[in-house]
């Protein structure tokens, strides 16, 4: 369980030292350089209490790039802080680590798995309505005669492949580009308690991350 007055008084510990950097205009400067190194612990403790410890470990090198950067774009605006703009983007860089680490099982998909879950979606897209849906995954699974365990497995690898295009185009390309740099981060800074990534299914989840990386 956690515990909201630790986590409360670590989150003014990061704003404290948050706001003695923004101070310093010379980003080169000694002093600039001390406080920035001086962030990296509170954001660590607090990171664990707002994440799994498993995943920030797994996560360890984004989030390091990720503070620093944190630093360095957020951009006040109403409504916002830069506690909210971290955790976005925290919880970002960890849910692409996650994804990326997946990618080799991704690959298991086949060209018939692939061509049979192209068409699912195409036939929930066809009427208007979200493959990744329950309700749809059911009406699915009558209409192609299979089970709707079969159907939800043919939608997943259908959402994962999209995930291994995105990864191969950065490969290519020859340098992977954060997630934390596209408008889906600059334009959504949420609250710590706001859960991000929590949608009513999985799968949608797995959309998600989809439109983040198209836009990447």
């Amino acid at each position: 369980m956690i515990n909201n007055e630790a986590k409360l008084k670590k989150e003014e510990e990061i704003l404290s030292i948050f706001s003695k950097i923004r101070e310093i205009s010379d980003k080169e400067s000694l002093d600039y350089k001390k406080l920035l190194q001086k962030i990296y612990a509170p954001i660590w403790d607090w990171a664990l209490m707002c994440f799994k410890e498993e995943d920030v470990c797994k996560a360890c090198i984004e989030i390091t790039h990720c503070v620093r950067r944190s630093v360095e774009k957020f951009k006040e605006k109403e409504g916002s802080t830069y506690i909210g703009f971290l955790y976005t983007c925290l919880a970002t860089e960890i849910q692409h680590k996650k994804e990326k680490a997946e990618v080799k099982k991704f690959r298991m998909c086949t060209k018939d798995e692939y061509t049979r879950a192209v068409e699912l979606v195409k036939e929930a897209e066809r009427i208007g309505k979200n493959p990744s849906n329950e309700k749809v995954q059911i009406w699915l699974s009558k209409q192609a005669k299979l089970s709707v365990e079969e159907v939800k497995d043919l939608i997943l690898k259908y959402y994962q492949s999209q995930v291994v295009e995105e990864q191969i185009k950065e490969s290519e390309e020859g340098e992977a580009v954060s997630i934390f740099e596209t408008e889906a981060v600059h334009n959504n800074y949420l609250t710590p308690e706001q859960d991000v990534f929590k949608t009513e299914y999985a799968l949608e989840d797995l959309a998600v991350i989809e439109k983040v990386l198209t836009l990447s």
